[in-house]
């Protein structure tokens, strides 16, 4: 398991907080519905941590991969159920 941070800048932008990135921030950026997806787990608020885990956890959102999306660069579709 590994816990991530989330977070929602002013610019309504929402990130990862990696700070052993050394790349540029906007590769950082949660975008094509992953911040969708982060402004709905957050419940109104600006931050999100998130554990994760190849193994299921009770009492927890599951994502479940759907299919790779090479159309829009690295990535992948998810579907989020509580």
């Amino acid at each position: 398991m590994t816990e991530f941070r989330f977070y929602k800048e002013e610019t309504h932008r929402w990130y990862v907080d990696l700070p052993e990135w050394e790349g540029p921030k906007a590769a950082l950026e949660m975008v094509d519905g992953a911040d969708t997806m982060l402004e709905y787990m957050a419940e109104g608020l600006g931050e999100v941590r998130a554990i994760l885990s190849t193994r299921k956890v009770d009492n927890a959102y599951h994502l479940h991969f759907v299919r790779e999306t090479p159309e829009i660069g690295e990535g992948a579709q998810y579907y989020l159920e509580e």
